[in-house]
């Protein structure tokens, strides 16, 4: 038989600690540089599609050396799975390496957008 949360104060506290305790996420800031066959073949749109599915801040733009450059601000497990995403890649494009810089850089972002 379950404890009633409700009848019992004690499973109650217990209860009510654990379902709203909150984890400490620690901001992380990394550039990345992919390259690859990914301009022109909508991976800045994958990109920011997956980082705001992440919850990531920052940015995404191509390079005149044919490589894309994102920069992502987040908790860490969120970033190391937008990086894993990234060597994947969509499903037209070829990544052929992923570069990650993780720098000190804190800067404000409201949205991850893709930059012109």
């Amino acid at each position: 038989m379950e404890t009633d949360p409700v009848q019992n104060w004690e499973y109650y506290q217990y209860y009510k600690y654990y379902q709203f305790q909150i984890k400490k996420i620690i901001i992380m800031v990394a550039k990345v540089f992919i390259s690859g066959f990914v301009q022109g073949v909508g991976f800045r749109h994958f990109v920011r599609k997956n980082a705001r599915d992440l919850k990531l801040m920052g940015w995404v733009k191509n390079l005149p050396d044919s490589r894309v450059e994102a920069l992502f601000l987040g908790g860490k497990e969120s970033i190391d799975k937008m990086i894993e995403l990234c060597k994947k890649g969509s499903f037209v494009s070829e990544v052929e390496s992923v570069e990650v810089e993780w720098i000190d850089e804190k800067g404000h972002f409201d949205d991850f957008n893709i930059i012109s």
